[in-house]
């Protein structure tokens, strides 16, 4: 069996859970204590700082554990790429787990995704199912669990989600290998996911159990102004990367050759006029199960 890492192999390998948040003071307690309560504690979790200007950081000092590592940005870049980047930098285990700071982890979600990583013979990548909240609406969902339907879901226009970048759980030399990109405030996971699945040597994985709560709230990354500018933009990026060309350093830049390329700007801005409909009709659905939700408090 191949090693998931170019250090030695540990029978219960260090996890460092990977925590990225600005201003989360009222979600952030419970996303850490779910991390803490784990089956599987050979655990550290690394919290990044991304200039919160609440009560973020209070709330990480008061858990008195040794496990949880807080770094405050000072000088970094701001964003969650950059973020993700620092913790991976910081880690000390071998195996990289994602949480995100609003957002919850059940008990055995380590435990059973550790043991899926390690049953491969390439390195994996191990997500799992999982539970969707909006306000008080829960959905499970039951996404696929083998390497071939996973990667299928990566090409499609629309309902491509068949991994979810929050429970990822992955050998940290890949990480290394393959960082988070700052051109990409927004989609730097699926760019994430799909350079992982171009290196050819990787398997994906969900665990066939719900292990993880997704909270969608109307601040989230769908609310963002520029989110289908950004889709739009890391779809054209891989486009240009499997066809030999260079990718775009920045969306200014690509959108600067659009504005000289009519062909090109009349596929991809078609493209984008499609997701931000799609987009309008989901934002609107969130909005409407989050107020029902305030007004049943």
């Amino acid at each position: 069996m191949t090693n998931i890492d170019d250090r030695p192999r540990d029978a219960t390998p260090l996890i460092s859970v990977v925590m990225t948040a600005k201003n989360e003071e009222r979600y952030i307690a419970t996303a850490i204590r779910s991390i803490l309560d784990q089956t599987y504690d050979h655990l550290e979790m690394i919290i990044v700082d991304d200039y919160s200007e609440d009560h973020t950081c209070d709330v990480v000092r008061s858990f008195q554990d040794p496990r949880v590592i807080l770094h405050r940005k000072t000088s970094e870049l701001p964003g969650v790429p950059a973020s993700r980047n620092i913790g991976c930098q910081l880690a000390r285990g071998s195996v990289i787990a994602l949480q995100d700071a609003d957002d919850y982890s059940y008990p055995q979600r380590l435990q059973l995704q550790i043991a899926e990583l390690l049953a491969g013979d390439k390195p994996r990548i191990v997500g799992s199912w999982i539970e969707q909240r909006i306000g008080n609406t829960i959905r499970v969902r039951q996404l696929p669990t083998s390497h071939s339907e996973i990667v299928a879901g990566l090409n499609r226009l629309f309902n491509r989600v068949t991994i979810v970048s929050g429970t990822m759980l992955f050998p940290r030399s890949l990480a290394l290998a393959v960082p988070f990109r700052e051109r990409f405030p927004i989609f730097e996971d699926w760019d994430l996911l799909c350079r992982f699945n171009e290196l050819g040597t990787v398997e994906f994985r969900n665990v066939p159990k719900v292990l993880f709560t997704y909270n969608i709230r109307p601040k989230g990354s769908k609310s963002q102004r520029d989110w289908a500018r950004f889709n739009v933009f890391e779809r054209a990026c891989r486009w240009h990367r499997h066809s030999g060309l260079p990718e775009w350093s920045s969306i200014e830049e690509f959108e600067a050759y659009l504005a000289r390329s009519p062909l090109e700007f009349a596929r991809w801005r078609g493209m984008q006029e499609l997701l931000d409909i799609k987009l309008k009709i989901e934002i609107r659905r969130i909005r409407r199960l989050a107020r029902k939700c305030d007004d049943e408090a």
